[in-house]
């Protein structure tokens, strides 16, 4: 995922092969340095470099209220197709935005599992990465590598290029 956005910058076509969809929120200050103001909180407040930790994580998960996963988390979930889900608020939800609204896209990305049952993952630039011409987001599980490309299950074979 962190590589996909410098990748897309240079190659002509990118082809993303996604095996499970993730939680995923923007860091926006994602490797840049602590700011001086929270370094001196961390080391005058006792508990707040845990508050802090804990808020940084939390931020990255959705409100599984507003927005409940296709499967495995109650009967709203099951019941709910994406486009017919309460549209969340906050930055859980920036996915819906930074893809320009794409549906098709929107459903690709959507777990089908609860938040907080697996690490967090950081969003440096992969939502808009998939948004560029370049790349395309394929979902169908890879079945061979062959000479030609990689095949998927639907059978589709994404060609294998140099530049």
């Amino acid at each position: 995922m962190q590589l996909v956005a410098p990748i897309a910058e240079d190659a002509s076509q990118v082809y993303v092969f996604q095996r499970t969809p993730q939680w995923i929120s923007p860091r926006d200050k994602y490797g840049k340095l602590v700011e001086p103001e929270i370094v001196w909180l961390q080391d005058n407040f006792p508990g707040y470099w845990n508050w802090w930790r804990y808020m940084a994580i939390a931020g990255l998960f959705p409100d599984p209220r507003l927005h409940p996963p296709r499967r495995g988390v109650g009967e709203a979930g099951r019941a709910l197709e994406p486009d017919e889900r309460p549209a969340p608020q906050g930055p859980h939800c920036v996915h819906r935005s930074q893809v320009g609204g794409d549906q098709e896209l929107i459903a690709k990305l959507l777990p089908d599992y609860a938040p907080f049952s697996r690490r967090p993952v950081v969003d440096n630039g992969w939502y808009k990465a998939l948004t560029r011409d370049n790349v395309e987001l394929v979902t169908s599980p890879i079945v061979r590598m062959t000479s030609e490309g990689i095949e998927t299950e639907d059978g589709t074979v994404y060609a294998s290029t140099r530049s």
